[in-house]
Formats: C-alpha cells, structure tokens, sequence
C-alpha cells in the first residue's frame, strides 16, 4: 500500500464556500511518509485531476486536507488549485478546502 484516496460528496457544512453546484466531490488522499519526496504526491494529484475531467461529470472538485499539512497545501496551491477557507468536520477536525 503506497497510500489511499477517499472520494466523498461535498459535505453540507462545506457547501458556503462553494458556488452552487449540480454535483460536487470530496478528495482526501495520503501517501506513506516514506515515500514523500520522491514526485509521488505529484504525480496522484495530476492523475486524479486528469482522471476527473476526463471520467467524471461532476461540477466541483474539493480537496480538503488537515490544516496542519502544510506541505499538502503547498502541493495543492503549487499545482494552481485556490484556498477556499476552513470547514470543521462532523468530528471536530479543522480542514483547509482546495478547489480549481
């Protein structure tokens, strides 16, 4: 296992920092830290953004992550995708939201 990818509607409480959309998803991933550092990061996101726009008719795609990692929001906003604002989780965790 290199990592995993979870794909998820765009969750209620996250909706304001969105405009309205038909239909939208939720992208977590991670990789293994060992792996860090060698493009494999990289090389999912480009995959995964490529992979849904080519396969999938959705309206929105929303990259959350933790807001503590801050080298996923450095992938993310390197790879031009814009910091939207903050949404707690049903559980109390706090994430940044990243979207094209």
């Amino acid at each position: 296992c290199l990592g995993c990818v979870y794909l998820t509607s765009i969750p209620d409480d996250a909706a304001p920092l969105f405009p309205p959309a038909g239909y939208g998803i939720k992208v977590t991933f991670w990789i293994r830290s060992d792996e860090a550092g060698r493009g494999l990061e990289e090389e999912l996101l480009a995959t995964l953004r490529a992979w849904f726009a080519a396969e999938w008719h959705v309206d929105q795609v929303a990259y959350t992550i933790s807001k503590e990692n801050s080298a996923q929001a450095e992938l993310l906003g390197g790879a031009g995708l814009l910091y939207q604002g903050d949404t707690t989780l049903a559980d109390g965790r706090v994430c940044r939201v990243y979207a094209e």
